[in-house]
């Protein structure tokens, strides 16, 4: 872990070789006008924050995308009403303006002004980049797509319009071969040019897409029980099961899912509930319960399901940062504790 001098949470990462690292957090906050942005980046050797201007408090900037390729490092995200585009080229940041149906004259529904959010990107080349969000303005509304090719970043729509969703992720082993996913059970797959919605029936928001070394894509379905599972595509429609837990836990909370290239062995982390421990909290919950954060890992049988957490978490959310992660509520004592899970499909 990077030594930091701030108290915070790390929300993403992103790397394209052991030697060039990325991670994206934030600090704790009590308002999101004192909440600072963080970026650190590893060379191999060591940690170090590279400034970010953007971030530095009296806005509104909430950071949601990351990607890295070939020593570009793209963030994306949002401050209030305006797109947050930035570049890394090596030496400092540029920043991007959006497309321009997102800022130009006009107003979308509701007489509001032209806008559009950008939530997840994923750098193909130096001229070849897409994001995902959402956007509106006159005669249009819905998830969008994005794409840079070099020079200027342009809209992309997919064949849904007149629907208040957004793509919340974004993946694909290339530009030709994309999946974007969102709340509503939103899955758009994005092949040659062409775009085919394969809604998710289950419905509810789908944080994260990855793509496995065959190109099939596993989204992760949280349900309200909660409890999780990951789901992929085949002929025929979408499939799934149940993600593992440890075998206390009373709750699942998934977020964030990886492939390895070359491999078909993919890894998820995130938390778990469990019940109130009594050892720590016997009679009234008071100040004598103490925190603690165990860890659990676990290989998961083949032809299994994994999940996990990551990403943008709300200001002030407890045990972000960490892996094994305990949340401590009010009323009574409920650890959690934090799951890695891998799966060879």
């Amino acid at each position: 872990m990077p030594a930091t001098s701030w108290h915070g949470r790390l929300d993403l990462v992103a790397a394209d070789s052991p030697s060039n690292v990325w991670v994206v957090g934030s600090t704790a906050a009590a308002s999101p006008e004192e909440q600072v942005t963080h970026v650190l980046h590893y060379d191999g050797s060591a940690w170090r924050e590279v400034p970010f201007a953007r971030g530095d408090g009296g806005g509104h900037a909430l950071i949601t995308g990351l990607t890295v390729l070939g020593g570009q490092t793209w963030l994306v995200g949002n401050d209030l009403s305006s797109v947050i585009i930035e570049q890394w080229d090596g030496r400092s940041w540029r920043s991007h303006q959006p497309p321009a149906d997102c800022r130009t004259g006009g107003t979308s529904f509701g007489g509001m002004p032209n806008f559009c959010t950008f939530t997840a990107i994923k750098a193909f080349g130096p001229d070849n980049v897409w994001a995902a969000g959402n956007g509106a303005w006159q005669g249009f509304k819905g998830p969008l797509l994005f794409h840079w090719n070099g020079s200027a970043w342009r809209t992309v729509q997919v064949g849904v319009d007149e629907e208040e969703s957004s793509f919340g992720a974004l993946a694909g082993p290339s530009s030709g071969e994309l999946w974007a996913v969102g709340d509503g059970g939103l899955a758009v797959r994005a092949s040659g040019g062409s775009f085919e919605l394969l809604r998710y029936g289950q419905g509810g928001a789908l944080p994260d897409v990855v793509t496995d070394h065959a190109g099939q894509p596993w989204l992760i379905d949280n349900s309200p029980a909660p409890s999780a599972s990951l789901v992929t595509y085949r002929t025929g429609g979408w499939a799934g099961v149940a993600a593992p837990k440890p075998p206390d836990a009373v709750g699942l909370s998934l977020h964030g899912i990886a492939g390895t290239p070359d491999s078909s062995l993919m890894f998820a982390v995130g938390a778990a509930d469990l019940p109130p421990p009594r050892a720590t909290c016997g009679g009234s919950c008071s100040s004598t319960c103490r925190t603690r954060r165990p860890e659990h890992a676990t290989d998961v049988p083949r032809n299994t399901s994994v999940g996990g957490q990551r990403g943008q978490r709300p200001a002030g959310e407890p045990g972000a940062g960490h892996i094994a992660e305990t949340r401590q509520a009010t009323a009574c004592c409920t650890a959690g504790i934090g799951v890695i899970a891998c799966v060879d499909i």
